[in-house]
């Protein structure tokens, strides 16, 4: 996984932790809950702008493999 996954996933694992202090806490859920959801989405679907250089591994195919003299 790399690392942009990772960090999504952990800050989701968060956002759900605090619900379920916020429920313990009992807490104005019918507020909260709303806004952790909105953010748990926010989270998983905001496009993430990835560096040139953690892209350098992938490359262009261009139908060869590589190291082929074709």
């Amino acid at each position: 996984m790399d690392r942009i996954a990772v960090t999504r996933l952990a800050l989701v694992a968060l956002l759900i932790v605090a619900y379920v202090v916020v429920a313990a806490l009992e807490l104005n859920r019918s507020v909260l809950a709303p806004i952790i959801v909105a953010a748990i989405a926010l989270v998983l679907f905001l496009p993430v702008r990835r560096r040139k250089d953690e892209n350098a591994e992938t490359t262009e195919t261009t139908g060869t493999a590589p190291g082929s003299d074709v």
